[in-house]
């Protein structure tokens, strides 16, 4: 019997992990064309840019951990009870985010080559709106103020002036030529 993965509806933005029991000849057309991950997760319609699958041995320097965290953005608080297991893990691996399901709920009915290894939360900074300081800022707006047209000054037209000459020089220049 195939492993289920509930996705539910509107789900905030997760990162899942499976890992792929597939030879590397097996792998290849998953690699090439991600759209094809819907094999592996028994799915009709998935967004292929929200789904990754290349072998691990791609992360070099950096790690499955590292990736995980530097490039998805999950903190490492939350990796750390499956770290030796994603630490383990060799041949290719498949990471699907929650956007590759639109927003919908979904029920995966995964390939028996494909393991769930976690479910991780991408870490977002929370939102916090503080009021405004200043008392001018309450209310509500009445009528429209004028504002003033501008008026530059003598700064300005000197800079036109210094434009215009450079400008000026340049065409001689090129005439020369």
């Amino acid at each position: 019997m195939n492993a289920t993965v509930d996705i539910k509806a509107l789900e905030p933005d997760t990162v899942r992990v499976f890992a792929l029991s597939l030879s590397d000849a097996e792998a290849k057309p998953y690699v090439q064309e991600n759209a094809r991950a819907t094999e592996l997760l028994g799915v009709d319609q998935i967004d292929p840019q929200y789904v990754e699958i290349f072998p691990v041995s791609d992360l070099e320097g950096l790690g499955l951990l590292g990736y995980l965290t530097e490039g998805q953005g999950i903190p490492d608080t939350l990796l750390a009870p499956d770290r030796s297991r994603l630490a383990a893990l060799d041949g290719h691996v498949m990471v699907v985010m929650s956007r590759a399901f639109a927003d919908r709920a979904v029920q995966l009915e995964l390939d028996p080559r494909v393991t769930l290894i976690g479910s991780y939360a991408e870490e977002k900074p929370p939102v916090s709106f503080e009021p405004l300081p200043a008392e001018m800022a309450k209310g509500a707006l009445t009528g429209t103020a004028e504002v003033p047209p501008v008026q530059h000054g003598r700064g300005y037209k000197i800079l036109l002036l210094i434009i215009a000459i450079v400008v000026l020089i340049a065409l001689a220049l090129g005439a020369l030529t």
